[in-house]
């Protein structure tokens, strides 16, 4: 569920009503103790006007704190749901100021004329590897007629019923390798307005292309599949697809749409951002 402003703003205020009402537990406790001595006051010794008074005063004072403190939803609901409002908000805030063309991403690369660094992040570099094998084993039980025969001649009765229990034993398997794709390298994944490039820690990858922008797309995965003719079987590398995708919508002002913002942030939360620069600098 996402949150507007009025209803996260409520949901603060909640908080604080919570802990102002923690303040009262001290005097409440006080006046508990005191409550409970004029009661025995009150019903065991001589009632006077003054310790009925002051029965009701302190009676009056604990109700009126219990509702105090009984007022407002679950706090530990609320907390719990502040604290993933925050958590989006820092995302979503993280991801406008990367996006923002006026940020400046620092990478190791040395830049060529007129090329700009439109994502910049660390990730991961995958090939299909190959990591176990699955073993299927098949038992089948032929007919074990002949077998017991040949064991009651042999051994009576006895040798009847092993003859036919061997004749049932014959298993057969096969074994598939299974083939995933795992991590292989490590490194900073960059992309720019003239190439990919991925330096590892134990290789760097670079592809130019002209075309290469236009089929840079993230799966519903956040791993990115860069073709080229060296490609290793299954080669990918990890992004964060939501930065990844505002940053080609915004820094590359290519055809990418923006992503939304992370729940329960409101959809049109802080989507004015700076228009892109119409042209790339000298």
């Amino acid at each position: 569920m996402r949150l507007t402003a009025q209803q996260v703003a409520q949901m603060r205020s909640e908080i604080a009503h919570d802990q102002r009402s923690k303040l009262w537990m001290f005097p409440a406790g006080i006046s508990a103790i005191a409550f409970l001595v004029l009661v025995s006051n009150v019903f065991f010794n001589d009632a006077t006007g003054e310790g009925i008074t002051m029965l009701f005063l302190f009676g009056g004072g604990i109700a009126a704190m219990l509702a105090y403190r009984a007022g407002g939803s679950d706090p530990q609901a609320v907390r719990n749901t502040l604290q993933a409002y925050d958590t989006a908000q820092r995302r979503w805030e993280w991801i406008l100021e990367r996006c923002d063309p006026n940020t400046v991403l620092e990478t190791p690369l040395r830049l060529k004329p007129r090329e700009t660094v439109y994502y910049a992040e660390p990730g991961f570099r995958l090939e299909e590897r190959w990591t176990h094998q699955d073993i299927d084993t098949k038992t089948t039980t032929p007919n074990g007629f002949g077998a017991a025969v040949v064991g009651d001649l042999v051994a009576g009765p006895a040798g009847a019923v092993i003859g036919a229990s061997i004749a049932s034993r014959k298993t057969t398997g096969t074994a598939t390798n299974v083939f995933n794709s795992v991590p292989v390298d490590t490194g900073l994944v960059i992309v720019t307005s003239l190439r990919f490039v991925f330096i590892g820690s134990r290789n760097t990858v670079e592809v130019a292309d002209d075309s290469l922008l236009q089929e840079l797309e993230p799966g519903d995965d956040d791993l990115l599949e860069v073709h080229y003719a060296q490609r290793a079987p299954g080669e990918a590398y990890t992004v964060d697809g939501d930065l990844f995708y505002a940053c080609m919508a915004r820094r590359a002002n290519l055809d990418y749409e923006m992503p939304d913002p992370p729940e329960p942030l409101a959809e049109d939360y802080r989507q004015a951002m700076p228009a892109p620069p119409t042209a790339l600098p000298k």
